[in-house]
């Protein structure tokens, strides 16, 4: 594994003791991951009050000079290009997190992109180290360049007069580790999981519910642009085989989790995931199963 630090000569102190520390898996990169470093770069806050570190993960060059280019060209980033061989956005965001120096973690993808008070907004949202703090979403189609509202969009809709939500209530925020801010404390010695291709952010997110009390809003100004991506074309490919191996090791996974921890998980939080796996497996087979 290989990190390069750009900072043209600035100390390295200046790296340390940040408020958000912004992670960004990326494997060969196209053109849009400028999108999402620009959108990066143009945050309200001051840039002392935030690191950036790009893993990339299963290849190197030509992407690593061209991320490079990109971070002399912008060198008010306090960023660093971490590049790994192994393949993996678990991967790649356990990397980021072992590296990380801020206080709190934001994933972003490198094909989504953030507005510019969405750091600021989550900031000022922030209520401790016992809550995650977390952004509204809007879907982009790239097909018809037009944007609409999701299953988080519509959570957040519904509990944006209160300001919070609690695990239960809020669990559609805890099906993705993007679109919110996570004390690093909360993480703790929690990992994503590499052996899962298909919720591994629920895993993630519903290993760290033993130290989150409760899900703060932010205000409309911290939006997360997610760019639809055909999810359901690629799943469609797996065998069924594999989904229904997927399920179970999944629901193995999840009571593992909450096992580990009795006292400090929610159980009836813990119920909701096991038949979300169980609806979206059985969608994905069924859909497999019309292809073969």
């Amino acid at each position: 594994m290989h990190c390069a630090m750009h900072k043209n000569n600035i100390p390295i102190f200046l790296f340390m003791n940040k408020e958000i520390t912004i992670i960004v898996p990326t494997y060969k990169p196209q053109a849009y991951i400028y999108e999402c470093l620009n959108s990066i770069l143009s945050q309200t806050i001051h840039k002392d009050r935030f690191e950036l570190i790009i893993v990339l993960n299963g290849c190197d060059e030509p992407y690593r000079n061209m991320i490079e280019q990109y971070l002399s060209q912008n060198d008010s980033l306090q960023a660093r290009l971490i590049q790994t061989d192994v393949p993996g956005v678990s991967n790649a965001r356990n990397i980021g997190i072992e590296h990380a120096r801020g206080e709190n973690i934001c994933f972003i993808d490198d094909d989504d992109w953030v507005s510019p008070m969405y750091l600021e907004a989550l900031l000022t949202a922030r209520h401790g180290n016992d809550s995650i703090t977390v952004s509204t979403v809007k879907d982009y189609d790239e097909e018809r360049n037009t944007f609409h509202e999701d299953y988080i969009t519509r959570t957040y809709n519904r509990f944006v007069a209160c300001g919070k939500a609690s695990l239960l209530g809020g669990r559609s925020f805890l099906s993705s580790s993007c679109c919110k801010m996570i004390p690093r404390d909360m993480i703790g010695r929690h990992r994503f999981s590499p052996e899962f291709k298909i919720g591994e952010d629920s895993l993630f997110m519903a290993s760290i519910t033993d130290r989150m009390k409760t899900i703060i809003l932010a205000d409309a100004g911290a939006v997360y642009f997610r760019r639809e991506r055909n999810v359901s074309a690629s799943r469609s490919r797996l065998s069924r085989a594999f989904l229904v191996k997927n399920m179970v090791n999944t629901w193995m996974a999840y009571v593992k989790i909450y096992l580990s921890n009795i006292s400090g998980y929610n159980l009836p939080f813990f119920m909701t995931r096991l038949v979300a796996v169980t609806i979206s497996h059985v969608n994905n087979i069924f859909t497999a199963s019309k292809k073969q």
